[in-house]
């Protein structure tokens, strides 16, 4: 099985050729592929119903540097409580 990260951040022509061709078992998404908050579930959604097989879909979420969601820009950020807990673990530590 192949998890794969696409180009793009909504489902476009190169997506669906290799949605068809390649079929991954999942894909995962970076920060180029989140933008708002409504387009990143459409295009995950859209994703998931190309795909010929269940599709798994992650993201690369580490918290501190690494903070994939902070893409979405339509988004209030406070909504994410469990990512302001991880900042703060991470600021502890540092301390």
């Amino acid at each position: 099985m192949l998890i794969l990260n696409l180009n793009s951040d909504s489902y476009d022509l190169e997506t669906d050729y290799i949605m068809n061709n390649v079929q991954p078992g999942g894909v995962i998404l970076l920060g180029h592929n989140i933008s708002t908050y409504d387009g990143t579930i459409n295009y995950v959604n859209e994703l998931k119903k190309n795909s010929k097989i269940p599709l798994i879909v992650s993201i690369d979420q580490e918290g501190g540097c690494v903070q994939r969601l902070k893409y979405l820009e339509d988004i209030d950020k406070w909504r994410f409580v469990w990512l302001l807990l991880i900042n703060l673990q991470i600021k502890q530590k540092k301390h």
